[in-house]
């Protein structure tokens, strides 16, 4: 769909100096250019698989430079965590912070395996979440 909806505006559009995807979007942004047979300008991945693989294929190939980052898909099974844990009688820290997987350049090697739709993230399972935050 991303493909389909910017090849269907990139002839009005001259010049672009970057595109920001996020949910596997930018994969389809960047073969919409590849398509046209315009260059890829820098494109910020969503930690997709088929975008890491398609990075490191062309940092191998031309040097091709980016960063890619994504909202964490564990963030939302560590509050189960959580709840688990104070149903459990632990008591609840204050603030807690879930960083999320930043991909730079001397990283994106570590990613280009990944399957197509499989998104590279930091897990913050229930274990993390204990030593981490509850120290149990």
């Amino acid at each position: 769909v991303a493909q389909q909806q910017v090849a269907s505006i990139l002839p009005g559009i001259p010049h672009v100096d970057g595109v920001l995807g996020q949910g596997g979007d930018a994969y389809g942004a960047l073969q919409a250019f590849e398509a046209a047979g315009r260059q890829v300008p820098i494109v910020i991945g969503g930690n997709r698989g088929n975008f890491l693989s398609w990075w490191a294929e062309q940092k191998a190939k031309t040097g091709y430079k980016t960063f890619s980052w994504a909202a964490n898909p564990w963030s939302a099974a560590s509050g189960l965590w959580v709840a688990v844990d104070i149903l459990n009688g632990a008591k609840a820290p204050k603030a807690m912070t879930m960083p999320a997987l930043d991909i730079t350049q001397s990283m994106v090697d570590n990613f280009k395996n990944l399957k197509a739709n499989e998104v590279a993230a930091k897990a913050y399972d229930n274990a993390w979440i204990e030593k981490t935050y509850f120290k149990q």
